[in-house]
């Protein structure tokens, strides 16, 4: 087991505010793709989720905002 010895960061210190989709006039994530192409419902939407959180972190990761 794990045990934190750090404390932690004063809450003070965080902005009070954070949106990844405006820093400094840009967005930090990549462009939401829709993927319904019909009426009914298939559960693509996990795998969308899935592959957009990865191209997210990964864009934030090699330095943000473009």
């Amino acid at each position: 087991r794990e045990v934190v010895t750090t404390p932690r960061p004063d809450v003070r210190d965080l902005p009070e505010s954070w949106d990844w989709r405006y820093i400094g006039g840009k967005s930090a994530v990549t462009a939401v793709r829709s993927h319904h192409v019909g009426p009914t419902y298939c559960g693509a939407c996990y795998a969308m989720a899935s592959t957009s959180t990865f191209s997210d972190r990964l864009k934030i990761m090699r330095g943000g905002p473009s």
